[in-house]
């Protein structure tokens, strides 16, 4: 997002030294801070029972490995490298379209959950959401205890849901990322879009059942109204 970073941390910590502060960001978490360094709220689209979520918007990517972290930063424009960057330095710059066209000439992806998801993100923000299910999955399926995993599941079930139309899929994925992170920063918003999955799959009973479970648990959370809309619970 312009004029916002995003710091995406896989492996250990990172510390971000801020106008407002210094911020720890562990394993597993995602932290937005403004131009200026202060930390910002994430601009992620809010769930609404009446209207589908607005597409993605691009975001620069800083993945943490140790105390380390590589910033993303957008290329310049005419630069005469392009032809020649990377397709993960091309995904981490914005630049999904060109990343794709890399990957598909054959790029190789090293089988690591950071590159899978980066090779995710420049296939399904370039709009190749069945190429992204792939990457996606084998993060899931073959990294399943790396912090990104949740992460991979939450993105997955998005994708089957709101690109795919296959919402029993996603109600499976939105379940999954919970099931690796049941404490995790993402459990809530899992749990929710399991609900509105469910509800459109059909399964009015699972999607009621799954609704009380996220009025007892969250009981003033932020998806509440849409969960009650599609749990049937008005």
């Amino acid at each position: 997002v312009e004029g916002r970073v995003r710091v995406a941390v896989v492996e250990g910590k990172v510390r971000v030294t801020a106008i407002d502060g210094v911020h720890m960001v562990g394993a597993g978490e995602t932290r937005w801070f403004d131009e200026v360094g202060a930390e910002a709220v994430e601009e992620e689209p809010a769930l609404d029972a009446r209207a589908p979520r607005r597409a993605d918007q691009k975001a620069s990517r800083a993945r943490g490995v140790g105390l380390g972290v590589r910033a993303s930063s957008r290329l310049a424009d005419g630069d005469g490298a392009r032809a020649s960057t990377s397709w993960r330095s091309l995904t981490q710059a914005g630049d999904y379209d060109a990343a794709y066209r890399a990957l598909s000439q054959g790029s190789a992806v090293e089988n690591d959950p950071a590159a899978l998801m980066d090779a995710a993100d420049a296939s399904r923000l370039s709009g190749h959401a069945e190429v992204a299910v792939t990457y996606l999955r084998r993060v899931v399926r073959e990294h399943g205890g790396s912090p990104v995993a949740p992460l991979a599941a939450f993105t997955l079930g998005r994708v089957l849901l709101e690109r795919l139309g296959q919402p029993s899929e996603a109600a499976e994925s939105f379940a999954h990322a919970r099931t690796l992170a049941p404490h995790g920063s993402l459990a809530q918003d899992a749990l929710a879009r399991e609900v509105e999955a469910l509800s459109k799959a059909g399964q009015a009973h699972e999607a009621y059942l799954r609704a009380r479970q996220y009025q007892q648990q969250y009981p003033a959370g932020r998806r509440l109204r849409a969960v009650q809309l599609y749990g049937g619970l008005e």
